[in-house]
């Protein structure tokens, strides 16, 4: 994979200088990549390349901020995805909740695809769900922010389903109101115990990493309980608009 990678790299950060001498990094683009791995970068490509050759780190750094600064040609984004499966790297390209690419861990493909069809509908919900995915599963991670994301994206996709006239309705209030009236609302399966179920769900991500009720003690928010949160906020989305919670009808 290395090889594909570094070929990637010089490709988008170099430029000519002339007079036979070997391209230099674009000036631009090593100063803010500077900044962003916080170490001093060479001028020339050749001895980037070679830094990143020894260091996967940093090599996986610079290929994050290709994909994330530098203007793609249509055909590279492919071939680069292939080189990643291929590799059998743990990262994958994705989006930022402001539609730019990233490197992203690599997550289960029937959860990836649910949040790819939820990132099609480019509403709300779908900027939200990008922001808590990015947030859990990007090169650098904010655990709390992508949780934070997750309630909100949970609420959008939950509120016309079960309080439609409410457009302020939080997260809490929408597990009022199935905890309160379950039996107005309904799985494909039809089972009573799956609303519970699902209540459930819609309750780790609410209070998953935070305690009510005057309890003093955070529960620790680490990347394990983010990753879960995150997870069943894209199952609970995914439901919610395709019909598969839904209100009884008479």
């Amino acid at each position: 994979m290395n090889p594909t990678l570094l070929k990637f790299v010089q490709e988008h950060l170099g430029e000519s200088t002339g007079l036979g001498r070997p391209p230099k990094v674009i000036d631009d683009h090593r100063y803010r990549l500077s900044r962003i791995v916080d170490q001093p970068l060479p001028y020339w490509l050749r001895d980037l390349v070679d830094e990143a050759k020894d260091n996967p780190s940093l090599l996986l750094n610079v290929v994050d901020y290709v994909v994330h600064y530098c203007q793609l040609k249509p055909s590279r984004l492919p071939q680069l995805q292939v080189a990643l499966e291929e590799g059998r790297s743990a990262y994958v390209v994705g989006v930022d909740s402001g539609g730019h690419l990233e490197l992203q861990h690599r997550q289960p493909p029937e959860l990836t695809e649910l949040m790819n069809e939820t990132l099609s509908g480019r509403d709300e919900v779908a900027r939200q769900l990008a922001a808590a995915w990015s947030g859990a599963f990007g090169r650098t991670p904010d655990l709390k922010a992508a949780c934070d994301a997750a309630v909100v994206a949970v609420e959008e996709a939950a509120k016309p389903v079960v309080i439609p006239n409410d457009q302020r309705a939080t997260l809490g209030l929408i597990i009022k109101a199935l905890e309160d009236k379950p039996e107005k609302w309904t799985t494909v399966t039809g089972s009573d115990r799956d609303i519970d179920s699902v209540i459930g769900m819609l309750r780790l991500v609410w209070t998953g990493f935070t305690r009510h009720g005057g309890d003093p003690s955070p529960i620790p928010l680490t990347p394990e309980l983010a990753q879960m949160i995150v997870h069943t906020a894209v199952l609970l989305v995914h439901w919610f608009q395709s019909g598969s919670v839904r209100r009884m009808t008479a």
